[in-house]
């Protein structure tokens, strides 16, 4: 028989608080937790956080402060939440009576608001904390499509963006690297929330050569800060971390004013999709697929100032370095060619050919009929 025992509490890291859901955590004796944060947008007309433990004393116990920072200052260092030890309290709360603490402010300020919390009680505690931002009015028009790290451009990972069903469904599809820097993509989706705030739970895929797999590893959630501006926190695999992210390129249709842009899908399972870009620049696709193994990975297929016209595209495979990981070298390597055919705005072909290289294993040479899964963007 094996026996675990708690030797301590590991000290406070950064835990984003998803809109509206109970988080639990561990307070030692007389410690403080500084780094619960949610991401309140503009256009939050209230926000409550609330706190308890798992009795009246160690309710009575807890003491609840709010602190804010501005979104520019909210990560240091990249992409943890910074502290926010230098600001000042705005307003507390201490348990009593047996029923732990709880704040509501009206019309908050927007940036980045922490929930810090100590445990005065003589003995470890077990919380609760939950973050309520309510919203008035209607929420930014953000912009579809892809998006990078504003706050480290050169990680060479995002996200796709998306709405889908006359904006009535959301989708993220985060094309980021694992912890051996190899590439590996997440995928979040649900009902569009109507606000500023989307949260939901990250999944991954596999593929056991018969059938695709999901499993829950994670929470995303997105704070639109403009339209063109987002927050975005998560907790991947039990670590957590946060980015200011930026679309990638302007919305645009090419000649002939056809809308590309979106998420694109083989039409069964099995296969993954894949992001397109197209615009009257440039265009560019990520494909998020299977490897050899039937392990997510994704490949760029994409080239410098590559006109929106031409049907083939050589695709690329990286590698870099976790979203949480220390900052190495991100590289890439031509493993094979895409080419494209649209039909219309929303249904068309891909032939996809390619060979990965090591340490990944895995071939296709397919041609599949596709159709776009993302609602039609407006030509600009």
């Amino acid at each position: 028989t094996t026996l675990f025992r708690s030797t301590g509490i590991a000290p406070p890291q950064t835990f984003p608080l998803m809109n509206g859901s109970i988080h639990q955590l561990a307070l030692a004796a007389g410690g403080t937790h500084d780094r619960l944060f949610i991401d309140v947008p503009p256009g939050s007309g209230q926000l409550t956080v609330e706190a308890g433990g798992a009795d009246e004393a160690q309710n009575n116990g807890l003491v609840l402060e709010l602190k804010r920072l501005e979104f520019a200052d909210a990560l240091n260092p990249v992409p943890f939440a910074a502290s926010p030890s230098n600001a000042p309290v705005l307003v507390s709360a201490n348990g009593v009576g047996g029923i732990g603490p709880s704040i509501t402010v009206i019309d908050p300020q927007p940036g980045r608001w922490y929930a810090v919390l100590t445990n005065t009680n003589g003995s470890h505690s077990k919380v609760k904390v939950r973050a309520t931002a309510e919203f008035q009015g209607a929420p930014f028009a953000v912009q579809p499509g892809l998006w990078l790290p504003g706050s480290r451009p050169d990680v060479r990972q995002g996200y796709e963006y998306n709405v889908g069903g006359d904006a009535s469904s959301q989708v993220l599809v985060w094309y980021t690297y694992d912890e051996a820097g190899q590439p590996a993509w997440y995928i979040a989706g649900g009902p569009a929330s109507g606000t500023n705030i989307w949260t939901a739970e990250l999944l991954r895929y596999t593929n056991n050569g018969a059938e695709q797999q999901g499993a829950k590893v994670g929470y995303v959630s997105v704070s639109n800060v403009g339209e063109n501006e987002q927050m975005f926190s998560y907790t991947l695999f039990g670590q957590s971390a946060s980015e200011r992210m930026v679309p990638i390129a302007t919305p645009g249709c090419p000649q002939g004013s056809m809308s590309y842009t979106g998420l694109w899908y083989p039409g069964f399972d099995g296969l993954g999709g894949g992001s397109v870009l197209v615009n009257a620049q440039t265009q560019s696709q990520i494909h998020y697929l299977f490897d050899g193994a039937g392990a997510p990975r994704w490949l760029a297929a994409a080239e410098q100032d590559i006109s929106p016209t031409i049907p083939e595209l050589p695709m690329l495979q990286f590698s870099g370095y976790c979203a949480v990981c220390e900052a190495n070298e991100v590289t890439s390597q031509t493993v094979g060619v895409s080419e494209r055919t649209f039909s219309s705005e929303s249904q068309g072909s891909w032939t996809l050919d390619y060979l990965l290289r090591a340490p990944l294993s895995g071939s296709v040479e397919r041609t599949d009929a596709i159709q776009k899964l993302t609602d039609r963007l407006d030509c600009q």
